[in-house]
């Protein structure tokens, strides 16, 4: 994707998925009934996490917490440990809340460098800290949801903090809204690798799609690489847009 973008002139300073692309895979999957009726998704991406609410061909709102899967491992990373091993930590045996924790297991871990030696940590120690973590990133997400409830009929949840043990359970006990994963495996090739049908991929996914979208309704334009005058007129437009 950076290549992409040298070759059009172009520099990558920042990056976020719009909604449209996880909405137009569910809209694929699940049919355009779903987003007419209304929905919401909740993004869990590395650095933030987002939620949008879409109905009847409208955005109801769209709300961004600029927290996410890092800021859980740099959290546990906190408690003594080095960055690689709280991510394995959180990602093979993180759960979502100590309620969905089946066995509380005691592990030994390795410290960090400046610690050295060994810790030990229980499942249920290490489902507390994510906890904490997650109330501080969801609070304001659900409190925004609550007000649209009423309107539409499924939440959806995906990017890569989705699939932490207890995720879906743990959304929907603070909620409503019937609560399911994202799909998009409808989209892709039956020979496709498997770990590219997890919810991290979702976006991409779905941005691949609103791109080819863009190929297809534009294939007589060239791309024209921006001059110097249109680069200061872009960064001066820059200065004065808020993009939160």
């Amino acid at each position: 994707m950076q290549k992409s973008f040298s070759q059009a002139g172009r520099s990558i300073e920042h990056a976020f998925v719009r909604p449209e692309c996880l909405l137009s895979t569910f809209a694929t999957c699940d049919g355009n009934h779903v987003l007419m009726s209304g929905c919401a998704v909740l993004d869990f991406g590395a650095q933030t996490t987002t939620l949008t609410v879409y109905k009847g061909g409208q955005y109801l709102l769209n709300k961004v917490v600029p927290k996410g899967g890092y800021h859980i491992t740099r959290m546990l990373e906190q408690q003594g440990m080095s960055f690689a091993t709280a991510e394995v930590l959180k990602k093979k045996y993180g759960y979502a809340s100590p309620e969905y924790v089946e066995k509380n297991v005691r592990m030994r871990i390795p410290a960090s460098a400046e610690i050295g030696g060994d810790m030990v940590i229980s499942s249920t120690e290490l489902a507390e800290a994510i906890e904490l973590k997650l109330q501080e990133i969801l609070v304001p997400l659900m409190e925004e949801l609550k007000k649209v409830e009423a309107r539409i009929s499924t939440l959806y949840i995906t990017g890569g903090g989705s699939m932490m043990a207890g995720m879906a359970e743990y959304i929907q006990s603070r909620t409503t809204v019937r609560v399911q994963y994202g799909a998009h495996n409808l989209l892709l090739h039956r020979d496709t690798d498997e770990k590219y049908l997890s919810p991290q991929y979702t976006s991409l996914i779905g941005t691949i799609l609103l791109g080819q979208d863009y190929r297809d309704t534009h294939k007589n334009q060239l791309v024209q690489k921006p001059g110097f005058f249109d680069r200061v007129k872009e960064s001066t437009l820059d200065m004065f847009i808020d993009q939160n």
